[in-house]
């Protein structure tokens, strides 16, 4: 009976031992976990590159003056792993080094809370980028192709949509079929282009504040009536 009794304490003993071995594997998934999504949502660069790319590096060269960015986020907290204004740091300088008038300021939204809504953060980390007398907002997590569309947007002063025509069959420049070209309007729209969608049935000619008319591979004849006006705004 004795030696029964002690099996059995020795069983419970043992499947203890392993519940908690299995609550702590448990326990360290999740914190790394945690930790996974904690990284993520500060990992403002999404890659770990050191050099920016060729394309980076020219738009960087063809800008004349100083890019003034204001970073609006708290303080790090090294305690507890937060290292997000140094990330901010290490990214811009793969740019400083090409172009060293690159400024970066840092301002706490929770001490300066009046600033934050007059310049209108909405987010911890929101970043405003401010060249020639522009200024655009990017919010982390952003890559290397972000912030480098937004510097080609704050460089382009033209300001003339691209005009594209439709009811025609054509591809649309921004639409989401397998047929438009969808995706390429959205790469130019990250460039900062934008578009308009002139009526040419209606309007007495073709506006004259678009940069350019395009017509996408049409599937039926533009009417009399449109290419003439098309015809008169190239003359």
């Amino acid at each position: 009976m004795k030696n029964k009794t002690s099996f059995k304490l020795k069983l419970q003993l043992l499947l203890q031992n392993w519940v908690f071995v299995i609550l702590f594997i448990i326990l360290i998934f999740l914190l790394g976990v945690i930790a996974n999504k904690y990284e993520f949502s500060k990992d403002i660069t999404q890659a770990n590159r050191n050099t920016l790319t060729e394309g980076s590096v020219g738009v960087l060269k063809e800008m004349n003056g100083p890019i003034n960015l204001t970073v609006f986020a708290t303080k790090d907290d090294v305690n507890k792993g937060d290292k997000f204004r140094q990330g901010i740091i290490n990214f811009i300088a793969r740019y400083q080094r090409t172009k060293p008038d690159i400024n970066i300021k840092f301002i706490s939204p929770i001490e300066e809370p009046k600033l934050a809504q007059e310049m209108g953060i909405r987010v911890d980390g929101e970043v405003v980028v401010e060249y020639n007398k522009r200024t655009e907002h990017i919010t982390p997590p952003f890559a290397e192709q972000d912030l480098t569309n937004l510097l080609v947007r704050l460089t382009r002063t033209n300001e003339k949509p691209i005009m594209y025509l439709d009811g025609h069959g054509e591809k649309n420049l921004v639409g989401l079929k397998n047929s438009d070209l969808g995706e390429f309007g959205k790469q130019l729209e990250n460039k900062g282009f934008k578009f308009s969608n002139p009526d040419l049935t209606v309007l007495p000619d073709v506006p004259k504040e678009g940069s350019m008319l395009v017509i996408a591979s049409p599937k039926k004849n533009v009417s009399e009536l449109e290419a003439k006006k098309i015809v008169e705004a190239i003359k």
